[in-house]
């Protein structure tokens, strides 16, 4: 037996494209779709780590301005000759200040006689012999024909990858100043150049990443309250990195905000950063449900004009039927007594039909949609039957109806459309009798209306639902009934609106049956 089973369907028109072309407009569509979904996701994931950098950035940039001189000023200690007489002072008060003020001198040579190399110890200056004394003693001789500060070679320093040095030739008197990472030396020299409340780091290292090494052994010398930084320190992310021209060839020094003002960006930009996620999420989600709200309003306004549509279309059968006792009366081909009894008869319709288009406009309300369902007793389908059963007497026929004791849950008046559509198809276009009945399946309610008409075949049964076609046998003129072929599109609509599932079934010679299906209650 032929079968269409129809669930949340769209019926086709009367005229269809290709399926290739409708296959290319639903794939173009939904590409479009898809692409426009994606950028709008890359720019709301894009969008806060954007504004997050930047905010890191500024935050940075400001902290930058306003630590400039501290790097000018740990440089220029560096570099500055140390202010000595002509003749070796004996003070020893004025050796131990001339050491405090320069904490990174590491030798004074004499320029009259280069051999004599006097090196800090204990606070004070004393002759050295030995083999550092010797090179420093070197670098004197080639610093006296450059005539101006100097950094050794690397071919005349052993050291010159790992220690900074620096020659300043004077007068009277070499200083050779040397930058040994993590010394004492180092520290003092720091704090005497950002003073006694430092807000930043500093260190020094090779441009050469292959140079930096790892960690040392000992990190004390890099940990606050030190002042001293060390290139792996976990707030590289935060340093100033500056080309040194008076440290030697490859040298940068790296200036760091201290630990804790750094912490406290890091929180600031983490909240920041939290604010700008919620702010795209909270965008997405007012996106979404903008679309969700359009979608359900669609949705909301296309049940409403089905259900306008099948209660107008509802209204026809009652109104030819009142339109033919009222004809009769009119033409006085009954009985006094028959007159009064078709009058009652009329009035009670008219009341009824009333109550219809009443309940109709209900459903039609701002609050009406697919989840205002009613329950549907068995009763309500017996009320049905009768109502409908003087359609079928008119033409000689019977409406049987059989019903379960089991309620459905739908919308009143749009079941009642629908059903009142199926009964006027069996009507006018069935043939013998025609049966009403009810059956309770798994989580829902099986209506099913069936008459013994000539039944249809696979093409014809396909047809049902296009909006303005009508099928008649073959080989006949025009059709046995009026109408304009809205009846069924319209119930497939309403269907597809409702949520309900609509199966239609056919064999030529076996009539017609239409099983609608419901919720349980």
């Amino acid at each position: 037996m032929p079968r269409r089973v129809i669930s949340r369907f769209r019926p086709q028109g009367r005229r269809s494209r290709p399926s290739w072309q409708r296959g290319l407009q639903r794939g173009s569509g939904l590409a479009l779709i898809v692409l426009a979904l994606a950028s709008l996701a890359t720019l709301l994931v894009r969008a806060p780590q954007v504004w997050t950098r930047q905010q890191e950035q500024k935050r940075f940039q400001a902290w930058q301005e306003s630590v400039v001189e501290e790097p000018d000023a740990v440089e220029h200690l560096f570099v500055e000759m140390p202010r000595l007489s002509a003749r070796f002072p004996s003070d020893p008060k004025e050796i131990q200040s001339l050491l405090e003020a320069n904490p990174t001198v590491a030798a004074v040579v004499n320029r009259r006689d280069p051999a004599w190399v006097l090196m800090p110890e204990d606070g004070a200056l004393a002759p050295s012999d030995s083999p550092l004394a010797a090179r420093f003693s070197s670098w004197a001789r080639a610093a006296m024909q450059s005539g101006a500060k100097w950094n050794p070679p690397p071919e005349m320093d052993p050291d010159a990858a790992t220690v900074p040095s620096l020659v300043l030739p004077g007068p009277d008197w070499i200083f050779i100043k040397r930058w040994v990472i993590g010394s004492g030396a180092v520290e003092r020299h720091l704090r005497l150049a950002l003073g006694p409340h430092p807000r930043v780091r500093f260190g020094v290292w090779r441009f050469d990443p292959a140079l930096h090494g790892p960690a040392p052994a000992d990190p004390s010398p890099f940990m606050p309250p030190h002042l001293q930084a060390w290139p792996g320190s976990e707030l590289h992310r935060w340093n100033i990195s500056l080309t040194s021209t008076d440290l030697g060839p490859d040298w940068e020094m790296i200036c760091q905000p201290w630990p804790a003002e750094a912490e406290a960006w890091d929180r600031e930009l983490a909240e920041q950063r939290r604010l700008a996620w919620g702010v795209a999420a909270a965008i997405a989600l007012a996106l979404l449900s903008g679309f969700w709200l359009r979608r359900a309003s669609g949705r909301r306004e296309r049940l409403a004009a089905d259900r306008v549509a099948s209660l107008t279309h509802s209204l026809k059968t009652p109104l030819a039927l009142h339109k033919l006792r009222c004809d009769s009366l009119r033409m006085g081909s009954l009985e006094p007594a028959r007159a009064r009894q078709e009058l009652m008869r009329l009035g009670q319709e008219v009341d009824e039909l009333t109550h219809l288009i009443e309940r109709g406009l209900r459903g039609l309300q701002p609050d009406g949609g697919a989840e205002d369902r009613q329950p549907i007793p068995p009763s309500w389908f017996r009320d049905l039957a009768e109502e409908m059963a003087p359609a079928f007497g008119e033409g000689g026929r019977r409406l049987s109806i059989e019903v379960a004791e089991a309620a459905g849950s739908a919308h009143e008046p749009s079941l009642h459309s629908a059903l009142q559509t199926l009964l006027e198809n069996a009507c006018h276009h069935g043939r013998g009798d025609a049966a009403l009945r009810t059956e309770a399946a798994k989580g829902a309610l099986r209506i099913q209306v069936s008459d013994r008409g000539p039944g249809l075949d696979q093409a014809a049964l396909d047809a049902l639902g296009r909006p303005f076609q009508r099928l008649r046998a073959e080989g006949e003129e025009g059709f046995a009934t009026p109408g304009q072929g809205l009846g069924l599109s319209l119930l497939f609509l309403l269907a597809k609106q409702e949520g309900w599932g609509l199966e239609l079934s056919s064999d030529p010679g076996a009539g017609l049956t239409t099983v609608l299906s419901i919720p349980r209650s």
